[in-house]
């Protein structure tokens, strides 16, 4: 007797954590962008359109991965690469957003 594959929420959960990533480096991206543009600073313009790009780059992935499990493909493993990007931008999300609360223009 073969038993029904149920994947319960747990695919809906990494679909909204992967869209959670998205906003919340668009959000930083356009934190750091409000700060370079403040002063000037070429370094930080870069880095805040870097995240900007890291941030369209994991809204599609959360797109592509939503698509496929609404027609029923639930076994979708992201790449190698693609979580080793991710966990790189999210370590340099959290760096620039450290580097925004100790700069004095929010004081």
């Amino acid at each position: 007797m073969s038993r029904a594959y149920d994947p319960g929420l747990q695919p809906e959960r990494t679909a909204l954590a992967w869209t959670r990533t998205a906003v919340v480096l668009l959000l930083d991206s356009l934190l750091m962008l409000r700060i370079g543009l403040h002063d000037g600073s070429v370094a930080v313009i870069a880095i805040s359109l870097s995240l900007f790009a890291a941030c369209l780059f994991t809204f599609g992935f959360a797109k592509f991965r939503e698509s496929k499990l609404t027609r029923g493909i639930h076994s979708l493993v992201p790449p190698a690469f693609v979580m080793r990007f991710v966990a790189f931008v999210t370590v340099l999300a959290s760096l620039t957003a450290f580097f925004a609360l100790l700069t004095p223009y929010f004081s």
